[in-house]
């Protein structure tokens, strides 16, 4: 994958991890063309409109330790262990509550656009539907017997 496509699929995901051999750029200024693939969305959000500007201006590759530093990615794993380390990653999250994943990244989401107070209405509504599901209460009674919580999605 190219590092301009690998840019790009990263800026769209939720967590992007990346291999310490990887790069980033957006060299479309080499060839003249506007930017595309929704980095003028996702890049500003990322690293701001001032640094964003500048990787587009300039073409500049970003190692993956410089996209962990801005934001683009989350993690580096070293590219011998990617494979293995990436996968127990989402492995972790697959045992995680995916209700409240939901919840958080809807809520995420809609922050950029609403008012404070719409937002604080949003979490509210948030944690009246999520406090009535199988996951909290197996959430709540794990840490009262401190052990480890077993989600099931419900």
């Amino acid at each position: 994958m190219t590092a301009v496509k690998r840019l790009i699929a990263s800026m769209a995901c939720d967590i992007a991890l990346a291999s310490d051999a990887a790069s980033f750029n957006l060299a479309y200024c080499r060839i003249a063309l506007s930017p595309d693939g929704s980095s003028t969305f996702f890049l500003p959000r990322l690293v701001g409109p001032s640094r964003a500007l500048y990787l587009m201006y300039t073409g500049e590759s970003v190692s993956a330790t410089e996209a962990k530093q801005l934001g683009i990615v989350a993690e580096v794993y070293p590219q011998a262990t990617f494979a293995e380390q990436s996968m127990a990653f989402a492995t972790r999250l697959a045992q995680g509550p995916t209700q409240f994943y939901a919840k958080a990244k809807a809520l995420v989401n809609q922050s950029l656009t609403q008012s404070l107070e719409a937002q604080v209405a949003a979490e509210t509504d948030a944690v009246c539907e999520t406090i009535q599901t199988h996951d909290f209460r197996e959430g709540v009674t794990a840490f009262l017997q401190k052990r480890q919580p077993v989600f099931k999605g419900k």
